[in-house]
């Protein structure tokens, strides 16, 4: 399959970026055609092809694509045009703007009627064409030489940036405008700071593809070394193995971890004669959701350090000819590093055979599920200790609204305070109440006003207008003074939690250790770190006895 990649031995002798072809109808006599761009879709060996003029085929080329990949849904090639006249003229025409557009010729291999058209799922391009007006409005051609208003150093500095945190296309975006190393860190901190949860490389699989991968057979087949069974699972895993570190590991394509986690339990007891697998009792998981509301940060591959300003400048009115004070503001920075979080789980081989119900429900669910729960654990309450990041609780700096020497009951007075400790701080943006269950029947059972008995604190899913998130992570084993099993009540703005992940969800498969009892053992590895944009955005109680 082909991989998302920058050329960067190319980047200044005239190579171009071409956008070959996106999913955009396009117009026919039959109706709409839509080409599926995805590996499986795509048939790339014809490449490279010949880039023409205006699809004669019966002149000679004026150049050669390349290097082809698929990004965001488009099919994208690196277009080196020749040294004929013909060429040099295209090229003069494509630097300065006066040709943008390509068209691709190809050959439909299947197809099936959608609507007023034809969606193609398989497909083999044979060659590119420059042209003036093409079918498809996005299929665009673009220089991808250094500007001279950038320096090699700069560009290179770029296109390092664009690779450690997968923006490949917005680094050659960059050049191809001539941006400053220095706007295009903003534009990485802007991207990194608004991308969802992504903690594995994006390779094109459809959504069909997606659910067709299966674990346990990938897991089988890397601990046998036998892939017969698993061809579409090798494929996928050869796509992902430049971001492997362990031996005997792969990693899982974003789209697999995107699929719905199926609910599980334990791999015990599962092989047999007669089950009934529709029967099969689930663990009773922890309820949390707290990852999915947090910043996310991903394919980082070195420490991050994000600069924070701490202190502004000041002002104040001053008299005709009065000296006015300098002040300057002050900066720190937020850092963040990767920290390993594993799990270790076995499965007998004639699990992965015989098992019932579908032994990749357990799989999916001892691996990805229990990691994310853990994950929601540590931002609530991660201890800092050791390689456990630190999380909200345990961060110097939040508020703090105290019940007592031994703890206390808590009321609506005091979840106000914790509202007020942070809007103090000009913080109170988006917050939200974030509470354990013993909590929640707490402040559903107890009247807003001791007076009377009609209204109680927590009604709904909202207090004093903010929403309220219902976490067992929460602890409720706190202890003060003599006070014990005194719970944490937290409130604030959870987009103000970092979280980043370094490369992808890893899957190590180790077949040998206990070869002799049938065991296969698998780990999964990730790594990832937290930390807050703005202690001042939180505020808890830490002893409230509920």
């Amino acid at each position: 399959m082909p991989r998302n990649q920058l050329s960067i031995r190319r980047l200044d002798n005239g190579t171009y970026k071409a956008v070959l072809a996106t999913e955009y109808p396009v117009v026919r006599n039959f109706g709409s055609e839509v080409l599926e761009i995805s590996p499986s879709a795509i048939n790339l060996e014809r490449f490279p092809l010949p880039v023409i003029v205006s699809h004669n085929m019966e002149a000679l080329p004026v150049g050669v694509a390349e290097n082809p990949r698929i990004e965001n849904r488009q099919l994208i090639a690196d277009v080196s045009l020749g040294e004929s006249e013909e060429a040099k003229g295209v090229a003069r025409d494509i630097d300065d703007g006066v040709i943008t557009s390509v068209s691709i010729g190809y050959r439909n291999e299947d197809w099936e009627e959608r609507g007023d058209g034809v969606y193609v799922s398989a497909w083999t391009p044979h060659e590119v064409s420059i042209v003036s007006v093409p079918a498809d409005p996005h299929a665009k051609i673009g220089i991808r030489s250094m500007s001279n208003e950038i320096s090699r150093k700069e560009a290179g500095e770029i296109v390092v940036l664009g690779k450690r945190h997968n923006l490949v296309g917005e680094a050659a975006d960059a050049l191809e405008k001539g941006m400053s190393v220095q706007d295009f860190r903003g534009l990485v901190l802007d991207q990194i700071a608004s991308t969802p949860l992504d903690t594995a490389p994006e390779i094109g699989l459809t959504r069909k593809e997606a659910g067709s991968f299966s674990l346990s057979r990938a897991i089988l087949a890397q601990a046998t070394g036998d892939w017969k069974d698993a061809g579409f699972e090798h494929e996928v895993i050869r796509s992902t193995s430049r971001h492997a570190t362990r031996q005997g590991g792969f990693v899982l394509p974003k789209e697999m971890m995107t699929r719905d986690i199926l609910k599980s339990g334990t791999g015990s007891n599962l092989v047999g004669t007669d089950h009934m697998s529709g029967s099969f009792i689930e663990y009773l998981y922890k309820r949390s959701d707290i990852l999915s509301r947090v910043t996310s940060m991903t394919g980082m591959t070195q420490d991050i350090a994000i600069p924070r300003m701490t202190a502004t400048a000041s002002t104040a009115y001053y008299t005709e000819g009065a000296t006015i004070t300098e002040s300057t503001p002050a900066f720190d920075q937020v850092t963040l590093s990767a920290n390993t979080l594993a799990a270790l789980v076995e499965f007998s081989r004639k699990m992965f055979v015989q098992g019932l119900p579908d032994v990749e429900q357990i799989v999916r669910n001892d691996l990805a599920r229990v990691i994310g729960l853990k994950i929601d654990e540590t931002i609530l309450n991660g201890s800092g200790s050791g390689p456990e990041p630190t999380g909200i609780l345990n961060t110097s700096g939040i508020g703090d609204v105290a019940m007592g020497t031994n703890g206390g009951t808590p009321n609506y007075t005091h979840l106000i305070d914790l509202i007020k400790e942070v809007a103090i701080d000009a913080a109170d943006s988006n917050g939200a109440f974030i509470i354990n269950p013993q909590t929640e029947a707490f402040l559903r059972k107890t009247p807003k006003v001791s007076s009377t008995d009609s209204v109680m604190i927590l009604e709904g899913n909202e207090l004093a207008n903010r929403p309220v998130i219902v976490s067992q992570n929460l602890p409720s084993n706190l202890t003060k003074g003599t006070g014990t099993d005194l719970s944490a009540i937290l409130y604030g703005n959870l987009r103000d939690v970092l979280y980043a992940s370094f490369g992808g969800l890893e899957i190590v498969v180790d077949p040998h250790t206990k070869l002799n009892q049938g065991i296969i053992r698998v780990g999964a590895f990730l790594e990832n770190d937290l930390a807050l944009r703005h202690p001042e955005s939180f505020a808890a109680i830490l002893d409230a006895n509920v």
